[in-house]
Formats: structure tokens, C-alpha cells, sequence
């Protein structure tokens, strides 16, 4: 049991779902907030993707904000933050926040993407906002001691070493630091309302704004839901299955696809590997059958690897869209949140086992996978304090909220949405048929349609009639 639960029993706020951290935001000081010359913060890429009118500027905020009854650090960080000026002259008061997922992803590297789409600016300013430790904000966090994904606990320890040898505490990267941050920039800002759009671990940071304190939230929209009470370690493998059985029903949907010859000939594969010792190379197998997902060529893959099981490694190609060095994923900040918040509440799920109906060897292989390097052995080499309980509790809200899904969401799946949308009461969830991770941005029209007409009117329900022109995912070769 955390230390940090003892503290919080002496707080009185109370939120919609359970205790707040008790934060006093009532002194946040309104001049923390300093502009500069976006040239000062951007690349020339970037600064390309700027419309007319829009800024940059710096939110100074405490490293440790006081919550749980404890004083904030006197050390400041500062949070990078643009606008994205709205297009229209004419455009609404009530801007939208873009909530990065990971965590450790940067928002900023995603200017030309949300450039490019009036699904916001339309209407819209948004503000793309650095959580603290990534992209412009300072300091950035990331682990130069390796490449990749993951690093080898010896290499995280001397990660970690270095970064807290530059003065940063890594107790202090979290979901309710970060939390705290955005609810500290709308005061700053002087913004009295405006709208939430998070995806992936966006999605998490933003009820978590929301449990802290909702004031000024005009609309929030979740997109790809990464929940509370789902623990993002031990839970990898509930979202492994979900794609695997979903592929069986991709196949259903194909004409010359045969679900049970394809689960058989998976099933082969793996008894195969496992028989040569290939416990880790099966991982990569399964990883890359759960990345082919909704493409076609997943029946090509998977023959190939049936001839000849050395062939698993197939090298995939790589979105260079948003490639380039202010792209960077802030391994640094990702671990210190993941391991504050998961590693000490591993096996506390919600959620019944869905590994039914796949062998003992599909098991092993599955219940070994982790996303993205975060896993229990980097967690006991990373050595953060654990978060508070309430870091596991959904949190509920009657805020209009808008849930989007993909049923081919491998990291996220529908279930997870649906979870939340158990606590939300005045929320309404889309399902992309064709969808993977995240909706919006990723050149479908009808959920840009429905992301657009919620935020003009959050409280009236969407009209979702264009979601039922969108066919289910087959493996079809012209089914692309």
C-alpha cells in the first residue's frame, strides 16, 4: 500500500468518483504564462504549419504541484505550449487542448497533422501542449543510454542516474503532476471555458483533469481509450487477445479466409518456435500479426511464416509523415508515469480473462508482451515512488463527453471505451468499423463529421448514420 494513501484521508475535497490530491488551485498565479517568438521554440517544418495569429509561449509551474496535503517544490519546470490560431473570422471563445498520448509522445510533433484538418480550427483555436518532460518543454526526458523501445536495466539505471544528477526528480512525471499542469494553463491563460481532446494515454490524462477538477471544461472528446482502472502492464495481454480474436473475425468477413485454419496455422507456428526455443521471437510473430491486423497482406505474412518459421521478422515499413527529430518519444517521462501508476498495481485488473480458447504455448508467448519497453523489469530498474490508490479508480463525471473507438484498435480496444463510458452518464460512443488507433486525424471523414458536430452541440446526441457506409474490415486482396 502506498505511503501516500495514509495523506489522503486528511483531505476534504471530494471529487465525482473519489478523493481529489487536494490540490490548491486557487493561488495558482496567473502571470506564470510568458510568450515568445515561436521561431525561438519551433523548427522551420513547424513553423511552417503555423496559421496567421498563432503563438508560443512557456507556463512556468512547480516540478511537485501541492497536492496530498504537501507544499509544491519551490523548483519550477516549464511546459512548452502553442496555439494554433482558429481559420475563421469568426471563430468561437471556447478553444480546444490537444492531450498527447504515450505518455511521453509530444504534441507539438503534431502540428502539421492538425494543421491539416479544420476538424478544430474550423471554428477552433487549439493549443498543443508539451506535457511536462517531452518536446519543448523543460526538462525534456528521454534515455540517450539506448535506442529503441527498451533499455536493459542496467541501462535505465544509468538513465535514471543522470537525469536526477541534472537536478530533475522523476517522482514529479506523472499523470496528476501533468494533471495539474493544464488545470494551472487555463487559469494562466485566462480562459474560461474550453474543450478536452486526448487520445490514447491523452485519454487517461484527461480524466484525470477531469476527477481534479472539471471547472472550465466545456466538451471533452476521448479517442482511443486508455482507462484508469485498466493497468497498462499486466493488462497488455487482455488487449493482445482482443486483437487476435478480432483478426479471427476479420478472416470471417474475407472471402478466401478461413478463421479456423488461420487460428490452426497460428497455433502450429507457435508450437513450432516453442519447440526450437523461440520463446521471444514468437512475441515478435504475434507483435507482427497484430500490426498486420486490418491489412490484407496479414494471410501473406502469416503463409510465409508457416513455410518457414525463421521468417517471422519481417521488417515493416515505418509512417515517416510525422518522422524527424522533434518527434522523439520521451522514454524517460513514459517510464516514470507508467511505473508510478501500473507496475504497483500489477494483477488488480477489471477486467475477465479473454485468453480462452488459445493454447498453453499462445499463452506463454502472449503474457510475456509488453507495449512500447514498459514492463515490470524495467519498472524495478526505473524505481519511482508508487502513485496514490486513486490512481486506480474510474472516475465518473456528467460532463458531455464524446467516446471514439476502432474495432481494429490493437492498443485501445472497444472494450476499454465502453468500461469508461459505464461512469460517464452523459456520454456517447462511436465505433469505427475499419478503425485502429485513434479516429480522428487519420483521414476518415464521417468521424471528423461527428467529432465536429459534438463539439459544436456537446450536449445533443451525434448523428452517426455516415458510420454505417463504412464496411468491416476483410482480408480481401482489394479490400484496402
Amino acid at each position: 500500500m502506498n505511503k501516500n494513501h495514509i495523506k489522503l484521508i486528511a483531505c476534504a475535497i471530494v471529487a465525482t468518483s473519489a478523493l481529489s490530491a487536494c490540490s490548491d488551485s486557487s493561488k495558482t498565479v496567473t502571470k506564470s504564462y510568458r510568450s515568445i517568438d515561436c521561431e525561438q521554440m519551433l523548427s522551420t517544418e513547424q513553423m511552417a504549419s503555423l496559421t496567421p495569429s498563432s503563438s508560443c509561449g512557456f507556463l512556468s509551474v512547480p516540478e511537485i504541484h501541492a497536492i496530498y496535503g504537501e507544499p509544491a517544490s519551490e523548483k519550477n519546470i516549464e511546459i512548452a505550449v502553442v496555439k494554433l490560431a482558429s481559420t475563421s473570422s469568426s471563430k468561437k471563445s471556447d478553444p480546444v487542448v490537444y492531450l498527447e498520448g504515450g505518455p511521453g509522445g509530444s504534441a507539438i510533433a503534431s502540428i502539421s497533422r492538425i494543421a491539416r484538418s479544420a476538424t478544430f480550427l474550423d471554428e477552433r483555436d487549439v493549443y498543443l501542449v508539451d506535457q511536462r518532460g517531452t518536446g519543448y518543454s523543460r526538462p525534456a526526458l528521454f534515455c540517450t543510454e539506448y535506442s529503441g523501445e527498451a533499455g536493459t536495466p542496467d541501462e535505465l539505471r544509468a538513465c535514471k542516474a543522470r537525469l536526477e544528477g541534472l537536478g530533475a526528480n522523476l517522482n514529479a512525471y506523472n499523470s496528476i503532476h501533468n494533471a495539474m499542469d493544464f488545470i494551472q494553463l487555463r487559469k494562466s491563460l485566462g480562459i474560461p471555458e474550453w474543450n478536452i481532446y486526448g487520445i490514447s494515454y491523452g485519454t487517461r490524462l484527461a480524466t484525470t483533469i477531469i476527477r481534479e477538477n472539471n471547472e472550465g471544461i466545456r466538451s471533452v472528446i476521448l479517442d482511443g481509450v486508455f482507462p484508469i482502472e485498466v493497468n497498462g502492464l499486466s493488462d497488455t495481454s487482455w488487449s493482445n487477445y482482443e486483437s487476435l480474436n478480432q483478426i479471427l473475425i476479420n478472416c470471417n468477413n474475407s472471402t478466401d479466409c478461413s478463421a479456423i485454419e488461420f487460428y490452426n496455422t497460428v497455433e502450429s507456428i507457435l508450437a513450432r518456435m516453442h519447440n526450437a526455443g523461440m520463446i521471444e521471437e514468437s512475441r515478435v510473430f504475434i507483435q507482427n500479426l497484430i500490426n498486420f491486423s486490418a491489412e490484407p497482406t496479414i494471410t501473406d505474412y502469416l503463409s510465409a511464416v508457416n513455410a518457414d518459421i525463421s521468417s517471422y521478422a519481417l521488417i515493416l515499413e515505418e509512417d515517416e509523415s510525422e518522422s524527424g527529430s522533434e518527434n522523439i518519444f520521451y522514454n524517460a517521462m513514459g517510464l516514470s508515469t507508467v511505473c508510478a501508476e501500473e507496475y504497483y498495481f500489477l494483477g488488480q485488473s477489471v477486467l475477465n480473462d479473454n485468453s480462452e480458447g488459445w493454447s498453453e504455448a499462445a499463452q506463454i508467448t502472449i503474457n510475456g508482451m509488453y507495449h512500447m519497453g514498459f514492463d515490470d523489469i524495467s519498472c524495478e530498474a526505473w524505481d519511482v515512488a508508487g502513485a496514490n490508490d486513486i490512481e486506480k479508480q474510474a472516475v465518473s463525471s456528467n460532463l458531455p463527453v464524446l467516446i471514439l473507438n476502432g474495432t481494429n484498435d490493437t492498443q485501445t480496444p472497444v472494450a476499454w471505451g465502453n468500461l469508461v463510458a459505464q461512469n460517464l452518464t452523459n456520454s456517447q460512443s462511436a465505433t469505427n468499423p475499419r478503425g485502429g488507433h485513434g479516429q480522428l486525424f487519420a483521414d476518415e471523414a464521417c468521424f471528423e463529421e461527428l467529432a465536429s458536430a459534438f463539439i459544436k452541440n456537446p450536449n445533443h446526441i451525434v448523428d452517426q448514420s455516415c458510420v454505417l457506409d463504412i464496411p468491416a474490415v476483410s482480408y480481401d486482396p482489394l479490400d484496402n
